[in-house]
């Protein structure tokens, strides 16, 4: 089981593109290279797509906390961590 992430038209058809349980996984992983690497923005939205499949899980928050720490936005950070608990 999968969660539908986008739809629309393609080549005059609809596609739908769903996130398993994998996908969610390599997305997370992909976007703790992004942020190793400090590509914030990258990995921001790599951790978004996941929070749409896993709205719980809390590494992705804890991640776009360390995300915002390091990019000097100390709110954004708190509230983050806050919600990776």
């Amino acid at each position: 089981m999968g969660v539908l992430l986008f739809c629309g038209l393609l080549g005059g058809g609809y596609y739908y593109y769903t996130l398993t349980q994998r996908t969610t996984i390599w997305y997370y992983n992909d976007a703790l290279k992004l942020y190793a690497a400090d590509e914030y923005e990258k990995a921001e939205k790599r951790l978004q797509t996941v929070l749409i499949a896993l709205p719980e899980y809390g590494n992705a928050y804890y991640t776009l906390g360390l995300i915002a720490q390091a990019k000097g936005d100390i709110e954004d950070a708190m509230a983050y961590f806050d919600q990776a608990l």
